[in-house]
């Protein structure tokens, strides 16, 4: 009987237990109602830079290396052995074609050429005077005949004092300008010796080795832009004056003539260029910085803006201009492509464009 009271003693006191921790419970709740948390702050926009997309012109480009040569080149040789008495032309001296340049031993040869003259006078009056007596029949047919003999031979020998003469003066071959010197005034030179160098650079040459897989997209007259570091505040305009029929074997490429005008003279031979050859060109194309393309994971994408928020676009790219990319697919003319901010940027995320940059 005892245990049976005592059991339900124990179950009166927890219940009481129980309503009082309930009571309190609710007492704290009514007196101290419990705080709700704040609301989650929003994130705000991105700051950004956009630019509209606009229709441009993008070139397919070929970038080579070439040389400076002079449009004619010659080398004026003696075709007289002896010494070299006068020498009229100098380093960096413009000459005209057929001007004369130099004389070689000359004296000596006018003096040669000055008896075959006075040979040829007296064997005209010989003959002359024989043939008043021939017809006096003074004079027999036989003598006659032996002097137009000696009239003869010395025609010819005048005749060839005349061309040693006209070797021993050297005339420029072309308008030009000399560019070397081999012989000074007083030396001695054989025939067929140098004496010295001449180019013609009103126009000058540039030879560029074009590779085989470009060879066939360039025909004559086609253009190239030149650049060259020695004057780096100009850019040259020349055309294709030749195409080669046939490749160098060691290099494999096409060995291409450009033609350039040079009247100022600043395009000196000798001087290396860089050409640029239009290979292609895509008119009304979409053209973006390359600093604007991101890449993940081998993908190539840019961000755009519309409606205040971000838009990752997947884009397929084609061909370098200087620092720009032709884009193929991906972005149209008008897309306001984000070109400042960019990169921590995530699909739709919210942007505040601060600027619209000009192309």
């Amino acid at each position: 009987m005892r245990a049976i009271l005592r059991s339900l003693f124990s179950l009166a006191l927890c219940a009481l237990i129980v309503f009082a921790g309930y009571a309190g419970v609710m007492a704290y709740q009514k007196y101290f109602p419990p705080v709700e948390p704040p609301p989650p702050a929003e994130t705000p926009p991105v700051n950004v830079k956009v630019r509209v997309i606009r229709p441009a012109l993008v070139e397919d480009t070929l970038l080579l290396t070439g040389r400076i040569e002079p449009l004619e080149e010659a080398t004026v040789s003696a075709e007289a052995s002896g010494v070299v008495e006068w020498l009229g032309v100098d380093v960096g001296d413009t000459v005209k074609k057929g001007q004369e340049i130099a004389r070689i031993d000359t004296s000596r040869i006018q003096t040669v050429y000055d008896q075959a003259a006075a040979r040829k006078n007296l064997a005209v009056q010989e003959l002359a005077r024989m043939r008043d007596l021939a017809k006096g029949g003074i004079a027999s047919p036989q003598n006659l005949d032996q002097l137009r003999t000696q009239f003869e031979l010395a025609e010819a020998d005048l005749a060839a004092a005349k061309i040693l003469l006209d070797k021993s003066r050297a005339h420029a071959p072309f308008d030009g300008v000399v560019s070397h010197r081999a012989r000074r005034q007083g030396e001695f030179t054989d025939n067929g010796a140098p004496l010295l160098r001449m180019v013609q650079t009103h126009q000058v040459k540039v030879f560029v080795g074009v590779p085989e897989r470009d060879i066939n997209r360039f025909s004559l007259g086609d253009e190239a832009a030149l650049t060259l570091d020695a004057i780096p505040d100009r850019t040259f305009t020349g055309r294709i004056h030749r195409l080669p029929p046939t490749a160098e074997l060691a290099t494999r490429t096409f060995v291409t003539e450009l033609l350039l005008d040079n009247a100022d003279g600043m395009l000196k031979p000798g001087m290396t260029a860089r050409v640029r050859m239009v290979r292609d060109t895509y008119p009304d194309a979409v053209a973006v910085s390359l600093f604007s393309v991101l890449t993940l994971e081998n993908q190539r994408f840019v961000v755009v803006e519309e409606g205040g928020m971000a838009q990752v676009r997947p884009v397929t790219l084609g061909v370098l201009q200087g620092d720009m990319v032709h884009v193929l697919s991906g972005l149209a003319p008008g897309d306001r492509l984000i070109v400042s901010g960019q990169r921590d940027l995530r699909e739709g995320r919210r942007v505040n464009v601060t600027e619209v940059v000009e192309e």
